[in-house]
């Protein structure tokens, strides 16, 4: 149903409400409270404190308004408010109409906050509301909503009442999707009833419950969401790749390092999957420099050997160039062939693997299919020579289509989201042709609580590399205020005259109005602090190739400092980099500290990570950072701390846009869930209003 219909809403006050993304009245209940004030108890005056929010029931003794004899257009409303014990000034600003529309002997309910002004008691620009039995805008638990220009929280207020109305009256804009034996089951608030208690609660109890009520919605559609997609994908096939044996044990020998244990499990079990014929789905997570490249090269080599091909889809065009420098040293003893595939720089493996058109018909296949592996050999095709592409989202895009894939390798997946992952599988089928799905494998070393992974990513086994390699030393980690400035800049100084090289990691590009220091400004500062020293920039605004000459030069050692913003967050790896220094740490998550904090400690040197923060009080937050080296520990408490939105960023597209409600530390809340959808699913289409609801989300995210 669109807004129309409702008191006040016009052409002009649509287009606001746009722009906060309510179009219809479904839309517009969903727009949530971001948080409430308690003006409910009613305080007498004469009980009135300094700074405290109060609500106060009493009748207007008189009100005037003047301008301000300092600023023409600035007015000045001021009242007094009588009640049983006593009266109190009232004072709003630019504001005149209020004098109409309260005028003396009017019984009202005002509520504000109480400040001192001239040594006496004075209620400052407060709400509102005539004296009636059923209050909106005092005299309650009142929400307060995120606003856009123009738009006022007594205007949305107004309007969400409106639309609260006409859902209770006749349940004509949204009906109650779960079934009765569920709501009945988990003590669950009807939806009508819990959107009236979201947005005007009688108690914070009843706020608590229509909280429970609608996270357990989100939850439960996210969790039906990867019940299916585990369902659909049971029902694909995937080229079933043997293991070699002695060559991937060769090529583990002939590594510079030892596996960790965990490394071992995580490959063995890819490997494992890569035989089936149902696609691998698998996210392997691992803590910062827990070695997820070399696992996942195992995989690819197997691939590979088996005449097909493996794809790695990286973020950005700086670490798929590294991701390609490292792989295809790691095969130069063998004849397996690596291809890099980014915007600016296209480097063919040994055939043709990256079409700009459909393939012709290839002796792989046959009928669209891939043939086993015994009539491969009879087709002509020798073991090894299949091979590996290494890329960015150009990866993706329409005309790009891979003949004999098998293998599809996302890092940093929570960057590219649901349909980009999807869209990389389907570049596997060229139009006119049916071919196998390829086996999926998902890379992040963004640590996620165990929780939290199970749910967002429940449609995929999970791996986990929580060992480090061996003869790494923990990064020695501080934590500066502005006022220790000097002490870290003789440290800086120590740090340069032993050639260490450093980063500077800044918020900002350019300078802005919140104050965060940025690239440009950072720089400047740097050159004239160490003038002896070569500095140098990098962000993502720069072009391609000049990104791509800096981390070359800051690699070879040719630059002493490197100032740059998040773009060296993930996989940049400069072993003989060993000072991090992030500014403006407040302007980070724990979760990207840890990543930044990850760009050193990459070899048998001792690094350090110096955490700077220009605010004038200890952030706690910051102080757990220094303390604790764990990703996992950290992600935990970040978690709880901000929620997943502010942790992880939009980690999957149609996902995490449903969590508006939702708490995925609670436990109790999250097995619940999990227990009611796996109830629900295998009998779906008996409950055509939930089985909607899903089928409407899946086609969502896959259009976004």
């Amino acid at each position: 149903m669109m807004l129309t219909g409702l008191h006040g809403v016009g052409t002009a006050i649509q287009q606001k409400l746009r722009r906060l993304a309510i179009t219809t009245l479904t839309d517009l209940l969903y727009h949530f409270p971001a948080h409430y004030e308690d003006f409910s108890n009613i305080t007498a005056i004469t009980a009135c404190a300094t700074d405290q929010a109060v609500t106060i029931l009493g009748t207007i003794k008189k009100i005037s308004t003047r301008r301000s004899w300092k600023r023409r257009r600035f007015t000045i409303t001021e009242a007094t408010i009588t009640d049983a014990s006593g009266d109190m000034r009232v004072i709003w600003f630019n504001q005149a109409y209020i004098a109409e529309q309260l005028p003396a002997n009017t019984l009202v309910y005002l509520s504000g906050k109480i400040t001192l002004y001239q040594k006496k008691l004075v209620l400052n620009n407060p709400v509102y509301e005539l004296y009636k039995t059923e209050t909106v805008h005092t005299a309650r638990i009142v929400p307060r909503y995120a606003l856009t220009t123009g738009l006022t929280h007594k205007q949305l207020r107004y309007f969400i009442k409106q639309a609260l109305q006409i859902q209770t009256t006749n349940y004509s804009i949204i009906k109650d999707w779960l079934p009765a034996n569920i709501l009945d089951q988990y003590q669950l608030l009807p939806i009508t009833q819990a959107l009236q208690a979201i947005h005007f609660p009688n108690s914070w109890a009843e706020l608590e419950q229509a909280k429970y009520r609608l996270g357990f919605d989100e939850l439960l559609l996210v969790l039906l969401f990867v019940q299916a997609t585990r369902a659909s994908l049971a029902k694909e096939t995937a080229p079933s790749i043997p293991f070699a044996k002695t060559p991937t044990k060769t090529l583990v020998d002939r590594l510079p390092f030892q596996l960790t244990n965990d490394q071992r499990v995580a490959a063995w079990d890819i490997i494992k999957d890569l035989q089936h014929t149902t696609p691998m789905n698998r996210l392997l997570e691992g803590d910062v420099g827990s070695g997820k490249t070399v696992v996942a090269a195992l995989a690819m080599y197997n691939v590979a050997l088996a005449c097909y091909q493996a794809v790695l889809m990286a973020p950005t065009e700086l670490l798929a160039e590294q991701h390609y420098h490292t792989i295809k040293q790691l095969f130069s003893h063998t004849n397996i062939n690596v291809g890099l595939w980014t915007r600016s720089k296209k480097i063919a493996a040994s055939f043709p693997s990256v079409l700009p058109h459909p393939p012709t018909p290839s002796p792989l296949r046959r009928g669209g299919e891939f043939l086993p592996s015994p009539l491969r050999r009879r087709a002509g095709d020798e073991v090894g020579s299949g091979e590996i592409i290494i890329g960015t989202q150009a990866l993706i895009q329409k005309n790009v289509h891979f003949p004999k894939l098998a293998l599809v390798v996302v890092d940093e997946q929570h960057r590219f989201g649901v349909t980009q992952r999807q869209q990389l599988k389907q570049v596997a089928t060229p139009r006119g042709a049916s071919l196998l799905t390829p086996h999926l494998l998902s890379m992040t070393a963004t640590p996620i609580p165990r929780s939290l992974a199970l749910t967002i990513y429940g449609d995929l086994d999970l791996s986990l590399l929580a060992q480090l390699p061996k003869n790494r030393k923990p990064i020695i980690t501080k934590l500066f205020s502005t006022e220790q400035r000097l002490v870290l800049q003789k440290i800086i100084t120590e740090h340069l005259a032993n050639q260490a090289q450093i980063y500077v990691v800044v918020p900002r590009i350019e300078e802005k109005d919140d104050g965060a220091r940025s690239v440009q400004t950072e720089y400047k500062h740097w050159q004239k602090l160490f003038p002896n020293y070569r500095i140098a920039y990098l962000h993502g605004q720069l072009p391609t190739e000049e990104k791509q000459a800096v981390m070359e030069q800051f690699r070879a050692g040719k630059i002493a400092v490197l100032i740059t913003t998040t773009v060296i967050e993930v996989g940049v790896d400069v072993p003989n980099a060993t000072v991090m220094i992030i500014e403006g740490a407040e302007h980070f998550g724990l979760a990207q500290l840890h990543q930044l904090r990850g760009r050193v400690g990459r070899s048998h040197q001792q690094s350090y990570c110096y955490v700077c923060t220009d605010v004038a009080y200890p952030i706690k937050r910051l102080q757990y950072f220094v303390k604790n080296h764990n990703g996992f520990a950290l992600a935990d408490y970040d978690l709880k701390l901000r929620g997943p939105g502010a942790v992880y960023g939009a980690i999957q597209s149609g996902y995490f846009n449903q969590f508006k409600i939702a708490t995925l530390s609670n436990t109790k809340q999250l097995q619940q869930v999990k227990a009611a959808a796996a109830t629900l699913y295998p009998n779906i289409k008996r409950y055509p209003a939930l089985h909607a609801k899903l089928q409407h989300m899946i086609k969502r995210v896959h259009l976004e």
